[in-house]
């Protein structure tokens, strides 16, 4: 129980994983939703929620520090280096987000059947795509060479990264944590040619 309401009859309403990851304004605002459930049903004689307006202020939004082109080279080098303290298969990813330039979710999710190797092309769908566009990304002979090593590594998994479950991707965090045994916490892997 909870406030006289039943755990389950809460998560029929709203999930605590959604309360917990939303904005301020909107976790306020399911707040009110619960507590307005909770008047309409006579579990609780009125809404606090609304004593909280304005009181929240919205959270600012910072961009997270990216590598600069001056430091894109330093950052190759390091990464060329990764296979000493980590494993080949998170060497090789680094790499290729630094050839093809797709954001890491993109990478992390690519089913082998994505790609066109003997158009030299990797077709990434619109539903895994942040803009909902299909994306069409050229590939080189290099990202051809880490294909060929990342297909040996993966058997006979449809994911090009498998995790320890060759059924699932690699965890976002693979490719995190390896930046960070780089000395790159805090930066994004992308490189940040406008100001």
């Amino acid at each position: 129980m909870w406030g006289g309401v039943k755990i389950s009859q809460y998560y029929e309403f709203t999930s605590i994983y959604e309360i917990l990851t939303s904005k301020r304004q909107q976790t306020l605002g399911v707040c009110g939703q619960v507590f307005r459930y909770g008047i309409s049903t006579g579990r609780c004689a009125r809404d606090p929620a609304g004593d909280l307006r304005g009181a929240l202020t919205p959270h600012k939004k910072q961009n997270q520090a990216a590598v600069k082109p001056e430091e894109l080279p330093e950052l190759l080098r390091a990464i060329a280096t990764y296979e000493s303290i980590g494993d080949r298969q998170t060497q090789l990813a680094l790499q290729l987000l630094a050839l093809t330039f797709v954001r890491t979710n993109e990478l992390i999710g690519v089913l082998w059947t994505e790609f066109d190797l003997s158009n030299a092309l990797w077709i990434v769908p619109s539903e895994r795509i942040k803009m909902r566009n299909e994306h069409v990304v050229p590939l080189t002979r290099q990202v051809l060479e880490i294909l060929t090593e990342l297909k040996t590594i993966a058997e006979n998994s449809r994911y090009l990264l498998p995790g320890r479950n060759p059924n699932k991707p690699i965890s976002n965090n693979t490719l995190l944590f390896a930046l960070y045994r780089l000395g790159y916490k805090g930066k994004r892997f992308y490189v940040k040619y406008r100001g």
